[in-house]
């Protein structure tokens, strides 16, 4: 059975086995970094996906002010939302895990209110998170020259409230 939960301690070093299964050792997060997140969850969302009580992935959000990695917030905002990680093991992917994992995500930002908007961040070569965010109703806004050491991200958000669809036709990225 499968199943969308909030992190706890115990699943600490499931975590951080999924971070060496899904990321290069330069884009994995700290050793402690998890086990801060789960203590203190004011400003952060972090997400793990069951399968039969086996953690299979987890997703990550956290409240941002826009004061760091070049987060450019409208007039009105004081802070968004950013998907900061999703990771699914390798034996589970295109089982929809990352899906409802991101789905739970933005319902529960949404509910924690502050925020009209919620952003992502995506490798320009990675297809499977262009697609999830896509799918999720994410609109790319921004390319980001270097965002992966050598190589470029895209930046993509989407209103964490009503119609996700754009009101004008996504920019075209260069």
């Amino acid at each position: 059975m499968k199943r969308v939960r909030p992190a706890r301690l115990g699943d600490v070093t499931l975590l951080q086995e999924l971070e060496v299964a899904s990321f290069s050792e330069g884009f994995r997060a700290p050793d402690n970094f998890f086990k801060s997140v789960i203590n203190d969850q004011s400003d952060a969302i972090l997400l793990v996906a069951e399968i039969d009580n086996r953690v299979c992935g987890y997703v990550m959000a956290m409240l941002q002010d826009g004061s760091s990695d070049h987060i450019d917030l409208h007039a009105s905002e004081r802070s968004v939302w950013q998907i900061v990680s999703v990771a699914v093991h390798p034996e589970r992917r295109g089982e929809g895990l990352a899906a409802s994992l991101l789905e739970e995500a933005i319902l529960r930002a949404g509910k924690q209110g502050g925020c009209a908007r919620i952003i992502a961040e995506a490798h320009v070569n990675n297809v499977a998170s262009i697609a999830l965010l896509t799918a999720s109703g994410f609109q790319p806004i921004k390319r980001l020259s270097r965002y992966y050491g050598n190589a470029d991200g895209i930046r993509y958000d989407r209103p964490l409230f009503g119609n996700t669809r754009p009101k004008h036709p996504a920019p075209r990225l260069t």
